[in-house]
């Protein structure tokens, strides 16, 4: 059982079911499985959720953990396994740990 994240429809689509993303969502999920498997800080992730300068400055680490929380909801819904492939960096940030778990994008 895997996932995708469909960038042309902004969704995860699982084998059975697909979770429409918010743009928020979507943006961290995005920045996520661009890193391959390495953490990303919780600022870098805030910064390219919100692309515009004045938009990220008054975002807590509290707005991102509430989105993350979103996320692996979702991802749940669609693998048994998915909400513990978003795992937290403690201090640090948030990786996106495939574990030899599939989790593709086209």
């Amino acid at each position: 059982m895997s996932c995708y994240l469909d960038r042309k429809r902004r969704e995860l689509v699982g084998s059975q079911d697909r979770k429409q993303l918010t743009p928020l969502e979507y943006r961290i999920l995005e920045r996520l499985v661009q890193a391959e498997g390495r953490t990303v800080s919780k600022d870098e992730l805030i910064e390219f959720a919100y692309p515009e300068q004045m938009l990220y400055m008054g975002v807590t680490d509290e707005c991102l953990a509430q989105v993350v929380s979103r996320l692996r909801r979702k991802l749940k819904l669609l693998m048994p396994w998915g909400s513990h492939l978003l795992k937290s960096v403690h201090g640090v940030g948030y990786i996106l740990n495939t574990e030899g778990r599939l989790l593709t994008e086209i």
